[in-house]
């Protein structure tokens, strides 16, 4: 859930949110650079969740991460009754939640790998990531698509999909920062560069 509630975010900024949009109204121009925006910001975003996320752990910068882009989307949800302003609520909105979920791959998907023993890592994350996506990248975006001519529902279903992401790492998850498995070299003897 917590996968497919990031990726979620990302699905409808990346497929749907021009769309959406020029839906509501703006210029096409307008939903691409907002689009555009939207990704760039993430630069900046992933090097502050990479850098956050071992510092006070992979479930909090998560939930920071889910629960930080709500009132991003609820700046872009409501631009549309703020008048004048509406560009400048729209381009704020966009800038948090870039910062914010669609930053927060460098922890979800080290996290989501973290929840499989060292064995099945591989094709645990591999299901986790596939399972995610059927929702987020299938799912979501068609059922989604008839409403993007609402700012309220489009906005407002990513934002409640989000929120409810942000509690599954703080209700079900374990923190791994500090859990550094034992590594081994020839031997079973524990490798020089990881003896304590």
């Amino acid at each position: 859930m917590l996968y497919a509630s990031a990726t979620t975010a990302y699905y409808c900024s990346a497929i749907l949110l021009p769309k959406a949009l020029v839906d509501q109204g703006a210029a096409v121009s307008a939903g691409f650079g907002l689009a555009a925006l939207l990704f760039v910001v993430t630069i900046p975003g992933k090097f502050f969740t990479g850098f956050i996320m071992e510092i006070i752990g992979r479930r909090w910068t998560i939930t920071y991460c889910l629960a930080g882009a709500v009132p991003g989307l609820a700046l872009m949800g409501s631009a549309h009754l703020l008048g004048s302003l509406a560009t400048v609520a729209m381009t704020a909105g966009a800038v948090i939640t870039g910062l914010t979920v669609l930053s927060s791959f460098p922890a979800v998907r080290v996290y989501l790998s973290e929840q499989f023993p060292t064995e099945l890592r591989g094709r645990g994350h591999f299901f986790g990531e596939a399972t995610g996506r059927i929702f987020s990248g299938i799912l979501t975006p068609y059922i989604l698509e008839p409403y993007t001519g609402s700012a309220v529902v489009f906005f407002g279903w990513i934002a409640v999909v989000l929120a409810i992401g942000a509690c599954v790492p703080l209700l079900f998850g374990r923190e791994t920062v500090g859990q550094l498995e034992l590594v081994t070299g020839p031997g079973d003897e524990p490798a020089a560069e990881f003896a304590v």
